[in-house]
């Protein structure tokens, strides 16, 4: 399960790159000539990259809106730009300046327990650098199974990596999910 995911400046632009590398090869190897494609990788801690997930299709869960926030872009025209190959000279440009990310953290809030959902808490530190709130469930809402049910996705921008670093890292204590006292035990 993922919980959350950040774009940064401190991502090393070899990572990109080697992704890119294996897509390209699986668009060859699976003979695809057009049409979207959405890849997930981590970047491991021997310096290797594993693509995790890779579908035909627009990224979903809001990370549109995580990179178009990193990057400064409209994501969702350079997908369907790339996808059509109707991207003018400026906009194709865009493509090629991957290693420029601002520092973001886009975080599902999640309950730790089963039982009525009453609201979301954030930290002022998060509160500042929030950008966008998705929210998911409404209060009052029954939560039934917390290891998968997310109330909101928010998407936070830092003025640096060193202040996002020091958020995600107790991330859960910047983004409490309140429940009422009914929770199921």
């Amino acid at each position: 399960m993922v919980a959350g995911a950040y774009a940064c400046e401190d991502q090393a632009c070899w990572h990109v790159m080697d992704a890119l590398k294996q897509l390209t090869q699986l668009a060859i190897d699976l003979e695809l000539q057009d049409g979207l494609i959405h890849a997930q990788y981590i970047a491991g801690d021997d310096n290797q990259t594993y693509l995790l997930d890779v579908c035909r299709r627009p990224p979903g869960d809001f990370f549109v809106d995580l990179v178009s926030q990193a990057k400064g872009v409209d994501y969702c025209k350079l997908i369907i730009g790339t996808s059509f190959n109707c991207l003018d000279s400026n906009e194709a440009s865009m493509l090629s300046d991957t290693c420029d990310a601002q520092p973001v953290v886009r975080h599902c809030c999640m309950p730790d327990r089963n039982g009525v959902f009453d609201n979301l808490e954030l930290s002022d530190t998060l509160s500042k650098a929030m950008t966008i709130n998705n929210v998911l469930i409404e209060p009052n809402h029954r939560i039934d199974y917390f290891e998968v049910q997310k109330t909101n996705i928010v998407l936070g921008q830092f003025c640096t990596f060193n202040e996002l670093h020091e958020t995600v890292k107790c991330i859960n204590n910047h983004a409490i999910v309140r429940m009422k006292d009914d929770a199921i035990t």
